[in-house]
């Protein structure tokens, strides 16, 4: 259910933006790992298609690239912080295909994020997985 969610929310949100151009990572599956989450680390598997991006469950083959951030480092994505130099201070770690990575982070540093929302949906999603967990 949070998965569904959480790719109609980011679905929605990039297709307000008609200035992004996904055709240079059509087809790519990318894991994002986000270290900083209250119980464990969050893995998003995405398959960037059609300007849609898929969130896939169980996902078991290879991926193009792997990035790990912290949710703090996405904030600073979303705030057109330099992604040059988030990776020089080790904030994004990169494996696998680094011209796949810098494409998918400026997409995420493109596009026109209302943080505020953001935030509300992450407390929901630590919320219902508390609910989940009792």
């Amino acid at each position: 259910m949070i998965n569904t969610l959480f790719e109609q929310a980011i679905n929605k949100v990039l297709s307000l933006d008609k200035s992004i151009n996904f055709s240079e990572v059509n087809k790519k599956v990318v894991q994002l790992i986000i270290e900083d989450m209250p119980f464990k680390n969050i893995d998003i598997t995405m398959l960037f298609q059609d300007k849609h991006i898929h969130l896939l469950d169980n996902y078991q083959g290879s991926f193009d690239v792997v990035l790990s951030m912290s949710f703090s480092t996405i904030k600073d994505l979303i705030q057109k912080a330099e992604v040059e130099q988030l990776i020089r201070d080790n904030k994004i770690r990169i494996h696998g295909d680094v011209r796949t990575a810098t494409l998918i982070l400026d997409i995420i540093k493109k596009v026109n994020f209302d943080f505020s929302k953001i935030n509300q949906f992450k407390d929901k999603a630590v919320g219902a997985v508390k609910d989940f967990l009792k």
